[in-house]
């Protein structure tokens, strides 16, 4: 019978040998980071790194904890970097060690599973495209639950002059006159964990995050990503008001643009809708349903904002123009928005609930139940258009 030592022994050889295949690829990768007092996450993100790629890189901007020395305990490389206020200095510097053929960055809290590294490799091994856009999804800490992601250029091709700019939400750019090709992948996902860290942690990189975003909006005040980016990350922790503040300057850089520049009307859109939202759990129904046709007037094809103008007119006692925007809402195509979150969540069952609601407020109780029944016919696994139809049915009628 094989001791202890020995099965040992055969363990980290089959995880070797198992790190040796996952290696094989014509097209080499290196994962490039930056990390500040990571040790209690990197336990969970680096493994997979480490095993699906060529090289894993950290640029460690100040750790005062042994984020180092676990890093290199999994076979990263680590090497400090100043902290001068500038993502994109931190982000340029890893990056600037790698010699591999593609770079994927990424952050502490972002997690990969060995499936998506997996399709990733197979593709960057034969691929045309200079960026890969993957899906990153907004999780639970420690988990792979989410339901919301947006699209995002994580992968690049290394040695083709692209570096990062902005102090904050760093860009990928390439130089003047190159024309890289893009590529959406939709077969890997990162997990995002950072808006699901323990309160104090949270709390405490917001406010870096803040102060750093507000130094670059007040160097370039017409740099309404940065404004976006403020109100995203000031209702994160609590401050509607000045998110609200935020979201409205967003508004005013770009509206004026929105007819012959597309990046701003997305931008435009996506902070009207956001001040719909928070319009609308202040109890302010009618500025609400204000800031929401506003945005479907810029444009109509998302779910996002119709759905707060719905939910607006559903409580200012308007049911027919509710219903109306609902049936229209139904009909939408399922496209992602080009600064909004994706949220399978709202298509798989908020949109059904509130035509639901809106038959129910202008046709009556027989019309939604019927509508109710046919959806759940169609869609039987849906746990939501089942509880609606239990509520509409009442106890004597459910079965």
């Amino acid at each position: 019978m094989a001791g202890p030592v020995s099965s040992c022994i055969k363990c980290l050889l089959i995880y070797n040998i198992c790190i040796m295949a996952a290696k094989k690829h014509t097209k080499s990768l290196a994962v490039c980071m930056i990390v500040k007092n990571e040790e209690a996450v990197i336990p969970k993100t680096l493994p997979n790194a480490v095993r699906y790629s060529d090289r894993v890189i950290l640029a460690d901007t100040g750790s005062t904890d042994n984020t180092a020395a676990v890093a290199k305990g999994y076979g990263a490389e680590v090497y400090g970097f100043e902290w001068i206020n500038d993502f994109s200095a931190a982000r340029n510097f890893s990056c600037s060690k790698a010699r591999e053929d593609w770079i994927l960055w990424l952050d502490a809290d972002e997690y990969m599973d060995e499936a998506s590294f997996s399709a990733l490799r197979d593709l960057l091994d034969n691929t045309e495209a200079d960026v890969i856009n993957i899906p990153i999804y907004e999780c639970k800490y420690g988990t792979a639950d989410g339901t919301s992601f947006y699209m995002r250029g994580k992968i690049f091709r290394n040695n083709k002059g692209a570096r990062f700019v902005k102090p904050v939400n760093e860009q990928l750019v390439f130089p003047d006159g190159s024309r890289p090709s893009y590529d959406d992948f939709r077969d890997a996902r990162i997990c995002h964990w950072g808006l699901d860290l323990p309160s104090g942690t949270m709390a405490k990189k917001m406010e870096t995050r803040i102060d750093l975003l507000k130094q670059t909006a007040a160097a370039a005040p017409e740099d309404f990503a940065v404004r976006y980016l403020l109100g995203l990350r000031c209702s994160e922790i609590g401050r509607p008001e000045e998110a609200i503040d935020h979201y409205s300057q967003v508004i005013s850089i770009c509206e004026k643009d929105a007819s012959s520049d597309k990046t701003k009307k997305a931008f435009a859109h996506a902070a009207h809708a956001k001040k719909a939202q928070f319009l609308l759990k202040s109890g302010n129904a009618g500025q609400a349903l204000a800031e929401a046709l506003s945005a479907i007037q810029l444009d109509p094809l998302f779910l996002e904002p119709c759905d707060s103008a719905v939910m607006a007119l559903l409580e200012l006692g308007k049911y027919d123009e509710a219903l109306q925007l609902s049936e229209q809402m139904l009909k939408l195509p399922k496209i992602q928005h080009p600064v909004l979150l994706f949220n399978q969540q709202k298509w798989d069952s908020l949109i059904y609930v509130l035509h639901i609601r809106a038959l129910l407020k202008a046709k009556g109780k027989k019309e939604a139940l019927y509508f109710a029944e046919k959806a759940l016919a169609d869609h039987p696994d849906n746990p939501v258009l089942r509880q609606s139809l239990n509520a509409l049915k009442g106890p004597a009628q459910r079965q």
